[in-house]
């Protein structure tokens, strides 16, 4: 079974719509389960304690049946030259912008006995840069954290201090790679880029805006992604 697994109902429905999926009863977290049983969709909600727990409950019920997990949503572009509003990205390392415990010797971002960043696995990689290569696109790092970018002094405090350059921040990707990590399941990302910290209009209003067409966009590659 795939897990495609993404914050949002907003960032989703679609995907849920087109695939037949149905609401899976008696559960405690949104998932939808395709006709087959060869796919399962579900929304965390929005934060790192969310996505982690939507996801421990899953690979728990589900144990020995996830053969691979998908993040699937949006991201805020962090460098305006770099990325625009609609661009792909798959995530290449996921970090956690806002943990530091430097002071007992580890790099920022990285959480005692754990990994200083999260990669997408190879194999899922592949797979999804075979599905974009008609879009703009790029391989790139993600910051995670419960934290909402909107601007450029947010971008300075929260991503300086990281070991690599920063391209996207969103509110749930490394964790869910932390949790995959843990239960040793491989997980891969791909965001699609919603609002662009610098431009003339405000994050929330261009989050707010391009959520539709992302969840047009995001459901035609992910069933590219299942064929």
């Amino acid at each position: 079974m795939i897990l495609l697994i993404g914050a949002m109902k907003e960032e989703l429905h679609q995907l849920v719509t087109d695939i037949k999926a149905t609401a899976v009863k008696d559960s405690i977290v949104s998932e939808f389960l395709t006709p087959d049983s060869k796919v399962l969709v579900a929304y965390t909600g929005i934060g790192l304690v969310n996505a982690a727990t939507t996801l421990s409950y899953l690979l728990t019920k589900y144990k020995g049946q996830i053969s691979q997990i998908v993040n699937v949503g949006t991201a805020g572009c962090l460098d305006r030259h770099q990325l625009k509003r609609g661009d792909l990205v798959i995530v290449d390392n996921a970090y956690l912008s806002t943990a530091d415990s430097t002071g007992f010797g580890y790099v920022h971002g990285q959480l005692p006995g754990m990994p200083p960043h999260y990669t997408t696995d190879s194999e899922i990689r592949a797979r999804l840069m075979a599905c974009v290569q008609a879009n703009n696109y790029m391989i790139a790092n993600t910051a995670s954290s419960d934290i909402f970018f909107e601007s450029q002094t947010k971008i300075n405090e929260y991503t300086s201090k990281l070991p690599a350059k920063i391209a996207i921040a969103e509110m749930e990707c490394a964790a869910l790679m932390q949790t995959a990590h843990i239960f040793n399941i491989p997980i891969g990302a791909l965001k699609i880029v919603s609002d662009v910290i610098g431009n003339d209009e405000s994050n929330e209003e261009q989050f707010d805006q391009f959520l539709p067409k992302a969840a047009l966009e995001l459901s035609q590659i992910i069933q590219m992604y299942l064929k």
